[in-house]
């Protein structure tokens, strides 16, 4: 009976989801098909409704498995494990954030999200019967990094068996779903490796010309504080972020950025929270969000000017949040700094 709890609730959705997938426009399209139907039976304001499922998408880039951490540990030569469990943290506080912008705005205007039907415990508890694979799934992929008993390479493996084997117990997979998912993988990772190629020859040029080792020098050398280039790095990608996926944004700038970031004295890890962080701001911010648009494409009665107006607190919501990743940048470093 909590106000604005179907919000709520798809908010906390999304965090789970996105401990399943490392997309944040799948995460936004998924959810605007599960849980945009059922607020609007309930009568939720459809800025709200939109809005929360759009931002909330776009924790798929930062909890892990997250396709640019993969991204980033490559271009940049860092742990992949590190970065994985780096984003955890920062993750459950951009659930907490965006749940802490739903509960104001529903106490300020209760008719953006009534109050649905009280549920019973053991209501609850039969819900979350069908959520035991994810969770033990993702406890023992990232325990495993977590504790050093496998690489992140060796999670992966070990997270597709256990996926096999949860669909087979649950009488799910067939010829066709196999399949299926063997051909999409195939083409994700041709995809992924022909970005990668391109990348890399990218890079050589650059090594080759020393453009960004100059850049890099020409920076550090500036009469300014190195939080007010940040700030420069943080607008960069927040336009960056409106036309680009946070993978692809990885891809293109870490040849030239991530020499200049070094030179400044950040921490690669936590520059690597920080700069998927900012993408997925990117990513619902106008006036080319791809989230916004992604969830249009499933919510076909509700304006695109509804949606970007539905995001802009959980807008403000973010940049509180990367203020205080960079106030303090233990938020991100705490759990690798404690990795075996």
């Amino acid at each position: 009976q909590l106000r604005g709890g179907l919000a709520l609730a798809t908010t906390v959705a999304c965090g789970a989801f996105a401990a399943c997938t490392g997309s944040s426009v799948a995460g936004a399209v998924t959810m605007g098909k599960v849980a945009l139907p059922e607020m609007k039976r309930h009568k939720y304001d459809s800025a709200l409704a939109t809005g929360c499922i759009a931002a909330g998408g776009t924790i798929g880039s930062l909890i892990p498995p997250s396709i640019p951490f993969v991204v980033y540990g490559i271009m940049t030569e860092q742990s992949i494990g590190k970065l994985f469990i780096a984003g955890i943290i920062p993750g459950i506080l951009e659930v907490v954030f965006y749940m802490v912008t739903i509960y104001i705005l529903c106490k300020r205007n209760p008719l953006k999200g009534p109050p649905g039907p009280k549920a019973s415990f053991k209501e609850k508890a039969n819900s979350l019967r069908s959520t035991w694979g994810m969770l033990i799934l993702f406890a023992v992929v990232m325990g495993g990094i977590y504790l050093g008993f496998c690489t992140p390479t060796e999670a992966g493996a070990i997270g597709a068996f256990g996926a096999l084997i949860i669909a087979l117990c649950r009488r799910k997979l067939n010829r066709q779903n196999f399949t299926d998912s063997l051909l999409e993988t195939g083409q994700t990772t041709a995809m992924v490796f022909a970005i990668f190629v391109g990348a890399f020859i990218f890079a050589y040029l650059l090594t080759v010309t020393r453009l960004p080792m100059e850049l890099a020098g020409l920076v550090a050398g500036l009469p300014f504080n190195r939080y007010i280039i940040l700030g420069l790095i943080f607008i960069f990608y927040l336009l960056l972020g409106c036309i680009l996926d946070v993978a692809a944004m990885v891809v293109i700038t870490m040849p030239i950025i991530f020499p200049i970031v070094m030179n400044l004295g950040f921490n690669p890890i936590w520059f690597g929270v920080f700069m998927v962080r900012v993408g997925e701001i990117g990513m619902i911010t106008p006036p080319v969000g791809m989230n916004v648009f992604a969830l249009s494409g499933v919510a076909r009665d509700v304006p695109v000017y509804t949606i970007f107006r539905g995001v802009v607190p959980f807008i403000i919501a973010d940049i509180c949040n990367v203020a205080l990743l960079v106030a303090v940048p233990q938020i991100a470093l705490f759990l690798p700094g404690m990795m075996k």
